[in-house]
């Protein structure tokens, strides 16, 4: 990025040069790369690197919103509802007769099949 002795470097003057795209109104510098020119540096967050080398080069810097990150409070953790039970169709009262027969042992007598209805050739 060429810029001049003393220039102010903000989110505004980055945009201009094309260096990133707007996606966000914040802007955080980071340490990487050297710095050789005092600056102004105008951001919302600077980390420690990042400061130690403007500060090295004679800039400065002014933070955009600090009291927006000074606060380290616990993030809120939302309770996120669980999904409902299933729920079972209740049985009528002739299935549940007919489960608690077959459970006495009443019902169909033992090795009889069940057939849809009369076989072929007879009558109805």
């Amino acid at each position: 990025m060429d810029l001049e002795e003393g220039a102010r470097v903000d989110l505004d003057a980055i945009l201009a040069k094309a260096l990133v795209t707007r996606e966000t109104d914040l802007l955080k510098v980071l340490g990487d790369g050297d710095l050789t020119k005092k600056l102004t540096v105008v951001a919302d967050r600077i980390s420690a690197s990042a400061k130690a080398k403007i500060e090295k080069a004679g800039g400065t810097i002014e933070e955009r919103s600090p009291s927006k990150y000074k606060t380290h409070a616990k993030p809120v953790r939302a309770k996120i509802p669980s999904a409902p039970k299933p729920r079972h169709a209740k049985a009528s009262a002739p299935v549940k007769a007919a489960k608690a027969a077959k459970a006495e042992g009443g019902g169909k007598p033992a090795g009889a099949k069940h057939h849809g209805g009369p076989k072929k050739g007879e009558g109805k």
